[in-house]
Protein backbone atom coordinates (compact mmCIF):
# COMPACT_ATOMS: atom_id res chain seq x y z
CA UNK A 1 0.00 0.00 0.00
CA UNK A 2 1.26 3.46 -0.88
CA UNK A 3 0.04 6.96 -0.04
CA UNK A 4 -0.71 8.98 -3.20
CA UNK A 5 -0.23 12.75 -3.37
CA UNK A 6 -2.49 14.47 -5.93
CA UNK A 7 -1.80 17.80 -7.63
CA UNK A 8 -3.77 20.82 -8.81
CA UNK A 9 -4.90 19.17 -12.06
CA UNK A 10 -5.85 15.74 -10.68
CA UNK A 11 -7.40 16.07 -7.25
CA UNK A 12 -8.80 12.58 -6.77
CA UNK A 13 -8.48 9.07 -8.23
CA UNK A 14 -10.79 6.16 -7.52
CA UNK A 15 -11.20 2.70 -9.03
CA UNK A 16 -9.09 -0.11 -10.43
CA UNK A 17 -6.11 0.29 -12.74
CA UNK A 18 -4.30 -2.85 -13.83
CA UNK A 19 -3.53 -4.86 -10.72
CA UNK A 20 -4.06 -1.92 -8.34
CA UNK A 21 -6.94 -0.09 -6.62
CA UNK A 22 -7.13 3.59 -5.68
CA UNK A 23 -9.02 4.11 -2.42
CA UNK A 24 -9.60 6.91 0.04
CA UNK A 25 -9.25 6.44 3.80
CA UNK A 26 -8.47 8.52 6.90
CA UNK A 27 -4.87 8.98 5.71
CA UNK A 28 -5.85 10.27 2.27
CA UNK A 29 -5.62 8.64 -1.14
CA UNK A 30 -3.88 5.27 -1.16
CA UNK A 31 -2.87 2.77 -3.82
CA UNK A 32 -3.36 -0.91 -2.92
CA UNK A 33 -2.78 -4.18 -4.72
CA UNK A 34 -6.02 -5.60 -6.06
CA UNK A 35 -6.94 -8.81 -4.29
CA UNK A 36 -8.33 -11.74 -6.25
CA UNK A 37 -10.72 -13.79 -4.11
CA UNK A 38 -10.13 -17.51 -4.29
CA UNK A 39 -13.09 -19.79 -4.77
CA UNK A 40 -12.25 -23.00 -2.96
CA UNK A 41 -13.93 -25.59 -5.14
CA UNK A 42 -15.29 -28.71 -3.56
CA UNK A 43 -14.61 -32.10 -5.10
CA UNK A 44 -18.16 -32.15 -6.48
CA UNK A 45 -17.77 -28.69 -8.05
CA UNK A 46 -14.54 -29.73 -9.70
CA UNK A 47 -16.14 -32.89 -11.08
CA UNK A 48 -19.20 -31.01 -12.32
CA UNK A 49 -17.14 -28.36 -14.12
CA UNK A 50 -14.97 -30.97 -15.75
CA UNK A 51 -18.02 -33.00 -16.77
CA UNK A 52 -19.84 -29.93 -18.09
CA UNK A 53 -17.00 -29.07 -20.46
CA UNK A 54 -16.96 -32.63 -21.84
CA UNK A 55 -20.75 -32.72 -22.18
CA UNK A 56 -20.92 -29.43 -24.08
CA UNK A 57 -18.36 -30.71 -26.57
CA UNK A 58 -20.42 -33.89 -26.96
CA UNK A 59 -23.58 -31.83 -27.61
CA UNK A 60 -21.85 -29.79 -30.31
CA UNK A 61 -20.81 -33.01 -32.03
CA UNK A 62 -24.38 -34.35 -32.23
CA UNK A 63 -26.16 -34.39 -35.57
CA UNK A 64 -29.24 -32.12 -35.92
CA UNK A 65 -31.55 -35.15 -35.86
CA UNK A 66 -29.99 -36.28 -32.56
CA UNK A 67 -30.55 -32.85 -31.01
CA UNK A 68 -34.17 -32.94 -32.15
CA UNK A 69 -34.54 -36.37 -30.52
CA UNK A 70 -33.36 -34.96 -27.19
CA UNK A 71 -35.94 -32.15 -27.44
CA UNK A 72 -38.64 -34.74 -28.10
CA UNK A 73 -37.39 -36.83 -25.17
CA UNK A 74 -37.67 -33.84 -22.79
CA UNK A 75 -41.31 -33.41 -23.87
CA UNK A 76 -42.00 -37.15 -23.64
CA UNK A 77 -40.55 -37.29 -20.13
CA UNK A 78 -42.40 -34.06 -19.24
CA UNK A 79 -39.21 -32.62 -17.73
CA UNK A 80 -39.84 -29.17 -16.30
CA UNK A 81 -37.49 -26.26 -15.79
CA UNK A 82 -36.37 -25.96 -12.16
CA UNK A 83 -37.46 -22.33 -11.82
CA UNK A 84 -40.30 -22.14 -14.35
CA UNK A 85 -42.46 -25.20 -13.67
CA UNK A 86 -44.66 -24.58 -16.71
CA UNK A 87 -41.69 -24.65 -19.09
CA UNK A 88 -40.37 -27.90 -20.57
CA UNK A 89 -36.59 -28.32 -20.70
CA UNK A 90 -34.86 -27.76 -24.01
CA UNK A 91 -33.12 -30.71 -25.63
CA UNK A 92 -29.71 -29.32 -24.69
CA UNK A 93 -30.76 -28.71 -21.09
CA UNK A 94 -32.14 -32.26 -20.77
CA UNK A 95 -29.02 -33.73 -22.40
CA UNK A 96 -26.77 -31.76 -20.04
CA UNK A 97 -28.75 -32.42 -16.86
CA UNK A 98 -28.88 -36.16 -17.38
CA UNK A 99 -25.29 -36.61 -18.53
CA UNK A 100 -23.64 -34.40 -15.92
CA UNK A 101 -24.88 -36.76 -13.19
CA UNK A 102 -24.14 -39.87 -15.22
CA UNK A 103 -20.56 -38.66 -15.56
CA UNK A 104 -20.35 -38.07 -11.80
CA UNK A 105 -21.60 -41.63 -11.35
CA UNK A 106 -18.83 -42.92 -13.61
CA UNK A 107 -21.17 -43.66 -16.52
CA UNK A 108 -20.38 -42.78 -20.17
CA UNK A 109 -22.19 -39.92 -21.92
CA UNK A 110 -25.52 -40.95 -23.42
CA UNK A 111 -25.90 -39.55 -26.94
CA UNK A 112 -29.27 -41.20 -27.59
CA UNK A 113 -32.15 -41.10 -25.06
CA UNK A 114 -34.44 -44.06 -24.38
CA UNK A 115 -38.16 -43.32 -24.64
CA UNK A 116 -39.45 -45.16 -21.59
CA UNK A 117 -42.15 -43.61 -19.35
CA UNK A 118 -40.96 -42.72 -15.89
CA UNK A 119 -42.79 -44.01 -12.84
CA UNK A 120 -44.34 -41.81 -10.15
CA UNK A 121 -42.02 -39.18 -8.74
CA UNK A 122 -40.68 -40.18 -5.31
CA UNK A 123 -42.37 -38.45 -2.39
CA UNK A 124 -40.30 -37.43 0.62
CA UNK A 125 -42.03 -38.68 3.75
CA UNK A 126 -39.64 -37.33 6.38
CA UNK A 127 -36.14 -36.03 7.05
CA UNK A 128 -35.16 -37.88 10.19
CA UNK A 129 -32.45 -36.58 12.48
CA UNK A 130 -31.16 -39.58 14.44
CA UNK A 131 -28.23 -38.84 16.73
CA UNK A 132 -25.25 -37.95 14.57
CA UNK A 133 -26.96 -38.43 11.22
CA UNK A 134 -29.47 -37.39 8.56
CA UNK A 135 -31.76 -39.76 6.69
CA UNK A 136 -34.36 -39.09 3.99
CA UNK A 137 -37.34 -41.45 3.85
CA UNK A 138 -39.26 -41.77 0.55
CA UNK A 139 -42.49 -43.24 -0.75
CA UNK A 140 -43.53 -44.32 -4.28
CA UNK A 141 -40.06 -45.48 -5.21
CA UNK A 142 -39.36 -47.91 -8.05
CA UNK A 143 -37.51 -51.11 -7.24
CA UNK A 144 -34.68 -50.26 -4.85
CA UNK A 145 -31.94 -52.03 -6.77
CA UNK A 146 -31.89 -50.00 -9.96
CA UNK A 147 -32.18 -46.30 -9.17
CA UNK A 148 -29.78 -43.51 -8.25
CA UNK A 149 -30.83 -40.70 -5.95
CA UNK A 150 -29.58 -37.15 -6.61
CA UNK A 151 -29.95 -34.83 -3.58
CA UNK A 152 -29.29 -31.15 -2.85
CA UNK A 153 -29.90 -29.59 0.55
CA UNK A 154 -29.61 -26.31 2.43
CA UNK A 155 -28.07 -25.47 5.76
CA UNK A 156 -30.35 -25.23 8.81
CA UNK A 157 -32.96 -22.48 8.35
CA UNK A 158 -34.68 -20.27 10.93
CA UNK A 159 -38.10 -21.58 11.94
CA UNK A 160 -39.79 -18.58 10.30
CA UNK A 161 -37.98 -18.97 6.97
CA UNK A 162 -40.52 -20.10 4.36
CA UNK A 163 -38.88 -19.11 1.07
CA UNK A 164 -36.45 -21.37 -0.75
CA UNK A 165 -32.80 -20.33 -0.22
CA UNK A 166 -30.38 -19.94 -3.10
CA UNK A 167 -27.54 -21.84 -1.45
CA UNK A 168 -28.75 -25.41 -1.98
CA UNK A 169 -25.68 -27.59 -2.32
CA UNK A 170 -25.09 -30.98 -3.87
CA UNK A 171 -25.15 -33.55 -1.08
CA UNK A 172 -25.55 -37.04 -2.49
CA UNK A 173 -25.52 -39.28 -5.52
CA UNK A 174 -26.22 -42.72 -4.20
CA UNK A 175 -28.33 -45.81 -4.36
CA UNK A 176 -31.50 -46.13 -2.34
CA UNK A 177 -31.36 -48.62 0.55
CA UNK A 178 -34.90 -49.89 1.13
CA UNK A 179 -36.94 -46.69 1.37
CA UNK A 180 -34.33 -44.27 2.70
CA UNK A 181 -31.01 -42.62 1.94
CA UNK A 182 -28.42 -41.75 4.55
CA UNK A 183 -26.72 -38.47 3.56
CA UNK A 184 -24.85 -37.95 6.83
CA UNK A 185 -21.36 -38.25 5.33
CA UNK A 186 -21.95 -36.05 2.27
CA UNK A 187 -23.90 -33.41 4.24
CA UNK A 188 -21.12 -33.14 6.81
CA UNK A 189 -18.52 -32.76 4.06
CA UNK A 190 -20.50 -29.92 2.45
CA UNK A 191 -21.73 -27.96 5.47
CA UNK A 192 -19.24 -29.07 8.13
CA UNK A 193 -21.91 -29.87 10.71
CA UNK A 194 -25.03 -31.97 11.22
CA UNK A 195 -28.02 -29.72 12.07
CA UNK A 196 -30.13 -30.50 15.10
CA UNK A 197 -33.88 -30.30 15.67
CA UNK A 198 -35.95 -28.22 15.88
CA UNK A 199 -35.33 -26.65 12.50
CA UNK A 200 -36.10 -26.70 8.80
CA UNK A 201 -34.09 -27.63 5.72
CA UNK A 202 -34.85 -27.24 2.01
CA UNK A 203 -34.22 -30.38 -0.01
CA UNK A 204 -34.24 -31.01 -3.77
CA UNK A 205 -34.10 -34.45 -5.33
CA UNK A 206 -34.71 -36.54 -8.40
CA UNK A 207 -33.85 -40.08 -9.40
CA UNK A 208 -32.33 -41.78 -12.45
CA UNK A 209 -33.21 -45.34 -13.40
CA UNK A 210 -30.16 -47.47 -14.15
CA UNK A 211 -31.58 -49.73 -16.82
CA UNK A 212 -32.83 -47.07 -19.23
CA UNK A 213 -31.34 -43.83 -17.80
CA UNK A 214 -34.79 -42.31 -17.42
CA UNK A 215 -34.86 -39.20 -15.25
CA UNK A 216 -37.61 -37.90 -12.97
CA UNK A 217 -38.47 -34.27 -12.47
CA UNK A 218 -36.71 -32.22 -9.81
CA UNK A 219 -38.78 -31.93 -6.62
CA UNK A 220 -38.23 -29.26 -3.95
CA UNK A 221 -39.60 -29.34 -0.43
CA UNK A 222 -39.13 -27.59 2.90
CA UNK A 223 -38.91 -30.31 5.55
CA UNK A 224 -38.81 -30.26 9.32
CA UNK A 225 -36.05 -32.05 11.15
CA UNK A 226 -37.45 -34.61 13.52
CA UNK A 227 -35.98 -35.00 16.98
CA UNK A 228 -33.76 -38.01 17.65
CA UNK A 229 -35.61 -41.13 18.68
Amino acid sequence: MALVQTGSVITDIRGKVGGHVFQGNTHGLVLKNKSNPVNKLSTNQTLRRSALSTIQIAWQQLEPIQRTTWSQWAVYQNLHHGFFKSRILSGQHAFTQLNIYLRMLGEPIRTTPIFTPYSTNPALLSFANPIGGLKLYFDHLPSDDYIWLIVKASSLLPLARMSKPRDLKFCATQEIIYNHADITFSYTNVFGVIPSAPGWIWVEWFIIEKDNFTMSNLVSQRVELQSPV
